[in-house]
């Protein structure tokens, strides 16, 4: 009948365009991430779910590592901001250090083009960089990460560098050298004394 042959030829166009869309997709796949990019804000956005939100997250990391087209969407979509609230909702369990370190990676990842860094240059970039550093000092991924992170923004934007040379900013960040200094000390002393133990032996 007239309505079936009708059909027909809608279903084949719309195979026919289907068909196009994935050679298309499979030619330029940064097209694939920057869909996945799209729908990764969205959901972090909307989510309050961790697996969902960790799914996110690695989508952003693996977009952002290999695409810089979609590091500048990233970056025009605010999406820093919502990172570093999504930061101040972790704590020092397993799960959210591992999705600690996927956000900071992907923070890095746009701050690595010179001219997004400003993007990850937010106004609460330098306290929420320096609360994970004080909070994560015992944890060196997260620990060099986030330490890495405020050190790119601070030499790249003068009101970052401003705001870590606050009083309260450089009185943390001084407490955190001497306990790092005191660390990197004992762990010598133990490395020197397990030496010795294993020379006598």
């Amino acid at each position: 009948t007239k309505t079936r042959k009708s059909m027909s030829k809608r279903a084949r166009a719309a195979s026919l365009r289907i068909e196009r869309a994935n050679k298309v997709a499979a030619e330029k796949p940064q097209m694939k991430l920057g869909m996945r990019t799209k729908s990764a804000l969205e959901i972090l956005l909307k989510s309050k779910r961790l697996a969902e939100v960790m799914r996110a997250v690695t989508t952003l990391e693996v977009s952002t590592r290999l695409s810089e087209k979609c590091c500048v969407a990233f970056a025009q979509a605010k999406a820093p901001g919502i990172l570093y609230a999504l930061i101040r909702t972790c704590n020092r369990s397993l799960p959210h250090m591992e999705l600690l370190h996927l956000v900071l990676e992907t923070l890095t990842n746009v701050a690595k083009h010179s001219y997004l860094i400003r993007s990850v240059a937010t106004t609460k970039s330098v306290e929420v960089l320096i609360d994970l550093v004080q909070m994560f000092r015992d944890k060196d991924n997260i620990f060099c990460l986030a330490i890495s992170l405020l050190e790119l923004i601070v030499f790249a934007v003068d009101d970052c560098m401003i705001r870590c040379a606050s009083r309260e900013n450089l009185k943390r960040l001084k407490g955190i050298h001497s306990l790092s200094l005191r660390k990197i000390d004992m762990a010598r002393k133990t490395e020197s004394g397990r030496r010795k133990s294993v020379g006598v032996n």
